[in-house]
């Protein structure tokens, strides 16, 4: 299968507004946010409903931004839970303009 361009449908003025639906969202809850060499991991302690927020905005992301890829973990006894988001070549590069801003100007960035 060909990869996707590295393209998001959404101008970005529609990302600025929908931000608090898309991963920009989730950064406030987030514990931790790792670069990784494909993208980015962000950790989560457990909070209620927490889990449904993040499937939300991993779909909202799905639908604009085709070519991200998404792996979401639980640890047992409500520990905390990791979403991983990366892509094929390019994918970071819009990644870090889409999360790095927020993570770098946190003390949750390791």
């Amino acid at each position: 299968m060909d990869e996707l361009p590295v393209v998001c449908a959404l101008t970005p003025a529609e990302r600025l507004a929908r931000a608090g639906d898309l991963l920009p969202g989730l950064l406030p809850h987030a514990v931790n946010c790792v670069e990784l060499s494909n993208g980015y991991r962000l950790v989560f302690d457990h909070q209620p409903d927490l889990l449904i927020r993040i499937a939300s905005a991993v779909e909202h992301q799905r639908q604009c931004c085709r070519f991200l890829r998404f792996t979401v973990r639980t640890e047992d006894n409500l520990g905390q839970i990791t979403l991983d988001v990366s892509g094929h070549a390019g994918s970071k590069a819009f990644l870090t303009d889409l999360l790095a801003p927020n993570c770098a100007d946190s003390d949750r960035v390791t």
